[in-house]
């Protein structure tokens, strides 16, 4: 019998569960562990992301109020660059050493990382890119991406388009989770309409998929996702009408509205003074945008028909007053009361005998007491509890002419103006210490009303629409 027989057996099942061990660990390493896989299709593969061109905006005749202009925008990649003459660098590009170092240390800090491309140069024209895009070829780590730039044909309507820009850190971040997410020097919609319709303009990134070396050389295009165009914006704007508003308010501080009645479309929103467009569009936005926003005095930048509403209506409102008050019985056409100055101030004019009479001289002490009926009522034995009952029906009523309350358009920042509540007068004066006779300012359009000129013009469609009503009735 051989002594070595079961020394034998046991280095035979030694190698036979080495093997079995290799062949377990191979099995999980190139069939349920997908690390290595996942590995190796990032050394062999890349992509490169196609940027879509950003949708055009019209007019409601079809005239282009935003175009897209190709540029090009000069990334570099820090860490490719390598051992490069920057003296001739600087050259190509036109900048001096101090700036090009610049904009390498911006190019690694913040968000941006050495090992991918940031932007060096922004907007760069076709022609302008034709000159250097030789030489260009000659450096590692930068490389030319086909863009587009904001064009505006017409040169108006700035505070109603809005502008674009690059995409803050903050915006980034806070789009990070979305469907379709932004990359860190892509351009976002900042006001006006790019940014209300910010997800429609801006359409969807394409890929391009590439094999490449073990160095990162691309070597073969193996797929490629075409981007989905923006889609086209057409507004109710009519470029025509907005242009001449613009022309009229030339030199001048204040605003325009111009509603269709019969719809509610804008046709034209002008504020004066206004800016052509063009000038927060491309490399020089910040110049121009700090020249602008410097401007203290004339304050270019805000849009004024939505800015303030503060506004007292004034005697406009009167036409208001007197709607609520044929609605509610109060008065009728043919209600007279006489124009006693005492109560409150008024001009010299023949007297108030109908209301229309009232409206045809604006006659204050008429919507004194129109004003009066309907704030008290007599359904409580107290002025005071009366005054709170008249109010709120009064302002339930004024509130159907846009009044108190944000108009439902699309332009961003409108407001609601301010149409008094009790609440707001019980915080001034302190709950049953008030009626009438502290608030009767209103009744003029004074007061604690505060609206629009916006708000003014809607009003002022709607009392064109009630006049239309009345007459078709008639």
């Amino acid at each position: 019998m051989d002594p070595y027989q079961g020394r034998r057996w046991v280095i035979i099942l030694i190698l036979i569960l080495i093997g079995l061990i290799f062949i377990f660990r191979l099995l999980f390493v190139q069939v349920f562990n997908t690390k290595w896989s996942d590995r190796a299709h990032v050394i062999t593969h890349s992509e490169k992301s196609i940027q879509p061109p950003r949708g055009l905006i019209y007019d409601r005749n079809g005239l282009l109020l935003v175009s897209a202009n190709q540029v090009y925008d000069i990334m570099v990649t820090p860490r490719e660059i390598g051992e490069i003459d920057t003296v001739e660098l600087c050259k190509l590009f036109a900048i001096s050493k101090n700036k090009f170092d610049d904009k390498i240390k911006r190019a690694t800090s913040g968000y941006n990382v050495s090992y991918k491309a940031s932007l060096f140069i922004e907007g760069m024209a076709k022609d302008d890119y034709a000159k250097i895009s030789t030489g260009l070829r000659k450096y590692k780590g930068f490389n030319a991406i086909r863009s587009s730039e904001r064009g505006y044909p017409m040169h108006n309507a700035a505070h109603i388009l809005g502008y674009i820009r690059k995409i803050s850190k903050k915006q980034y971040e806070r789009h990070k989770q979305d469907e379709e997410p932004y990359f860190k020097n892509d351009y976002i919609g900042i006001t006006g309409l790019e940014s209300v319709y910010e997800n429609e303009l801006r359409g969807k990134r394409g890929k391009v998929y590439y094999l490449q070396d073990y160095k990162g050389n691309k070597k073969e295009k193996i797929e490629e996702n075409q981007p989905l165009l923006g889609k086209n914006l057409h507004t109710t704007i009519d470029g025509t009408l907005q242009a001449l508003g613009e022309q009229l308010m030339n030199n001048k501080l204040g605003c325009i509205v111009a509603i269709e009645p019969k719809t509610g479309e804008i046709l034209s929103m002008v504020s004066a003074p206004s800016f052509d467009p063009a000038l927060l569009s491309g490399k020089k936005f910040s110049n121009n945008y700090k020249a602008l926003s410097d401007n203290d005095t004339l304050k270019p930048l805000i849009n004024r028909p939505i800015y303030n509403d503060s506004y007292r209506p004034g005697s406009i409102f009167k036409l208001v007053q007197a709607l609520v008050a044929l609605n509610d019985g109060v008065i009728n056409p043919n209600t007279g009361f006489i124009c006693n100055k005492q109560i409150i101030g008024c001009h010299n004019h023949e007297p108030p005998m109908n209301l229309g009479i009232a409206i045809k001289h604006s006659c204050n002490p008429y919507f004194y007491q129109v004003y009066k009926r309907l704030i008290l009522r007599g359904n409580d034995p107290s002025i005071f509890k009366d005054s709170r009952l008249g109010l709120t029906s009064w302002r339930n009523a004024v509130e159907k002419f846009g009044i108190g309350k944000q108009l439902q358009t699309d332009i961003p920042g409108v407001k609601k103006g301010l149409l008094p509540s009790i609440e707001f007068y019980d915080k001034w004066y302190g709950k049953n210490r008030w009626a009438f006779s502290t608030i009767y300012s209103n009744s003029i359009g004074e007061g604690e009303i505060g609206v629009s000129p916006l708000q003014m013009a809607n009003l002022a469609a709607i009392i064109a629409n009630t006049k239309a009503i009345i007459i078709h009735h008639i």
